[in-house]
């Protein structure tokens, strides 16, 4: 008689079946595996897009503001070379100024020295007339009063009633 594998069969088959049991609680495990992935992968592709738009519009902010700052820095440059300009402009200007100022007081000089040489003849020919006359007269005392002077005050002084006065001799 033949060996009975019944029973072997059966202990196979309910080995298979609890094999199958594994094998279906592991692919709904695997399932809800999958779903819990897919979530999160959507979540951040989700995340990923909210920040590549972020990134993209600060980006765009930045580029418009380094835009902005190379049209001021273009500004500047061109307002510092216009300042340049206008220094090296004033800075000619204030030499032909110089120039002309150290022209004028060189006359100013020539002037006070002629006048100083004019008021030293004027007072020598009052000391010639007051030896001949001997006497004090009005116009040798002006003269000899405003000798000390400098040429500039007499210049500035009114003097004229005093002068036609001390020449009516």
């Amino acid at each position: 008689m033949p060996p009975n594998n019944t029973y072997v069969n059966f202990e196979r088959f309910a080995r298979v079946v609890e094999d199958v049991a594994r094998v279906d609680q592991g692919c709904r495990a695997l399932a809800g595996a999958h779903d819990t992935i897919q979530d999160d992968v959507e979540t951040l592709v989700s995340i990923y897009n909210e920040k590549e738009a972020w990134y993209r519009e600060e980006s765009e902010s930045a580029r418009h503001d380094l835009s902005q700052l190379r049209y001021e820095f273009r500004k500047v440059e061109s307002l510092k070379k216009l300042l340049r300009e206008d220094i090296r402009a004033t800075g000619y200007g204030l030499g032909s100024m110089a120039r002309k100022l150290d022209h004028l007081q060189a006359r100013f000089d020539a002037l006070k020295q002629e006048l100083s040489a004019d008021l030293q003849w004027l007072q020598e020919l009052v000391g010639s007339f007051q030896l001949e006359s001997g006497s004090v007269d009005s116009l040798g005392s002006v003269f000899r009063r405003d000798a000390g002077d400098s040429p500039g005050e007499l210049l500035s002084r009114s003097c004229s009633e005093e002068v036609l006065a001390g020449l009516k001799l």
